[in-house]
């Protein structure tokens, strides 16, 4: 993103909006771990704490439905500021920390048969979220390290050498998706160069067929 580029805002927008399209499969994705993990944990945690930290992330998780209902019905700006672009990419920061830390603090205590469950809804979501958040590759980047870093402390904390292991394949999991992430995102920015380019080469030449006539 160069600030100084005629098109960047524009780019910019593109960009969110192409992360806006996803939000209610997101939304859904979150809500439906949510259940899974507040109907496996009802009796293993204090349900006070349960219960808040399940609203906590059901609502903050939701919090991108009025932007797209917005770019639904087109009412999504053309040029966006450099701001959209740090909201965006805190509100999945924050919403990473919102399953990361309690990962890192119940894994190491959970039943063995409830570990599994753990760590498969935590490399769905670092997986997903990450090539989700693609055409924003900061946010994407900052998303996949927090719940990567969550789960790798939940893996080191119970000490036990099979799960150390299991941290260093995640970190050599979490690589290729920051990779596919950068890779996908120079693909969209060269797309939307390209397009940018035709449309203003489409311009001129309309303006030249206008003062031939």
């Amino acid at each position: 993103d160069d600030a100084a580029h005629p098109d960047a805002a524009a780019f910019r927008s593109l960009q969110v909006q192409a992360t806006i399209a996803l939000t209610p499969w997101a939304v859904f994705a979150n809500w439906a771990n949510l259940a899974v993990a507040g109907w496996t944990f009802r009796d293993g945690v204090d349900q006070r704490l349960l219960l808040l930290w399940v609203a906590a992330t059901a609502i903050y998780s939701a919090a991108g439905l009025p932007a797209w209902r917005r770019w639904r019905r087109g009412q999504w700006p053309a040029q966006v500021s450099r701001r959209t672009i740090s909201r965006a990419s805190r509100h999945a920061a924050i919403l990473a920390l919102l399953w990361a830390v309690p990962v890192a603090l119940i894994y190491p205590d959970a039943a063995l048969d409830h570990r599994p469950l753990v760590v498969g809804i935590t490399i769905g979501m670092i997986c997903a979220g990450g090539f989700a958040l693609f055409p924003l590759p900061g946010a994407a980047m900052g998303y996949v390290a927090i719940l990567s870093v969550g789960l790798a402390s939940a893996f080191f904390r119970t000490g036990e050498q099979s799960q150390v292991l299991s941290a260093s394949l995640l970190v050599g999991y979490a690589g290729i998706v920051v990779a596919t992430v950068l890779t996908s995102s120079r693909q969209l920015g060269g797309r939307l160069t390209a397009e940018a380019e035709s449309t203003r080469q489409k311009r001129l030449v309309d303006m030249l067929l206008d003062d031939f006539h």
